[in-house]
């Protein structure tokens, strides 16, 4: 419903006092229209008076939502909007026997009883929003300001292709230095050290000189025999004289005296027999 010159204090007055809460929400939505559309100076010298931030490239949209938020929370702006609303309506002249501050009183108390009842159904506040963008719609292009952007523009898909330009040429950077480091290094590669490029030896060649090289000691020797080293078949510790009766008896004779060592050979699979060396 769009109200053309009504009787705004009687109408909001009877709305509330008799608890019809859809002619006054149809009420203050033909005058929150009429203040965004025509009275856009008003409504924002009143926001720089009460220090609230806005911009004024804003959509209908946006002020809209400041507008619901506010009367929620802030009573200058509740009291300053009643008194657009009832300098708009001329309510003053129209009730001359009526103090102009009661009158702005009621309007303030309509206006914060639609709140409290926006508070408690947020699905009819959602509700309001909308028709009272429909209103604007039709306001704004015959009397208002239709330089002024309804709603915010979705700019999502434009924010995914960006995104996703962004990821393409994050990729085609990291590929470029990426082969820039992979030449590079194969470049290297290929650039051998001075040192490996002279040869440690050469097939066919002399052997080096080993005459500053440490001397070459003479290896053991075998017995072909036990296959053992000839240097430890004679034991380094003293030798005992084999036993012999003739000394015992204190006549030596003319006996031969020798000494008799006994040794066990090593393993050997061809031969276990024993050998005796005598001295």
């Amino acid at each position: 419903m769009i109200w053309v010159n009504h009787d705004l204090y009687r109408n909001f007055l009877q709305s509330f006092n008799k608890g019809d809460m859809n002619l006054s929400l149809d009420i203050f939505r033909s005058e929150i229209s009429d203040i965004l559309t025509q009275k856009s100076e008003s409504f924002f010298a009143l926001l720089d008076k009460i220090k609230i931030k806005y911009n004024k490239k804003a959509t209908y949209q946006e002020l809209l939502d400041l507008i619901i938020r506010e009367m929620k929370v802030n009573e200058k702006f509740v009291r300053g909007i009643s008194f657009i609303i009832g300098e708009s309506n001329e309510v003053n002249k129209k009730y001359p026997n009526i103090s102009w501050i009661k009158l702005l009183d009621s309007i303030k108390r309509g206006i914060e009883q639609i709140a409290n009842y926006f508070e408690e159904n947020p699905r009819q506040e959602r509700y309001f929003v909308k028709k009272t963008l429909e209103m604007i719609e039709v306001k704004s292009s015959i009397t208002g300001d239709d330089t002024r952007d309804l709603t915010k523009k979705d700019n999502s898909l434009l924010w995914f292709f960006g995104i996703v330009a962004l990821g393409v040429a994050g990729y085609l950077v990291y590929r470029h230095f990426n082969k820039i480091t992979e030449d590079r290094l194969r470049a290297e590669s290929l650039k051998a050290p001075d040192f490996l490029k002279q040869p440690i030896m050469q097939t066919g060649g002399q052997m080096p000189s080993v005459s500053n090289s440490l001397p070459i000691t003479e290896p053991y020797s075998l017995d072909p025999e036990y296959n053992v080293p000839t240097d430890v078949l004679i034991p380094e510790q003293p030798i005992m004289n084999n036993p012999n009766p003739s000394i015992q008896n204190g006549n030596l004779g003319n006996q031969n005296m020798g000494v008799q060592i006994q040794v066990q050979p090593m393993p050997n699979n061809n031969s276990n027999q024993q050998k005796v060396v005598s001295i």
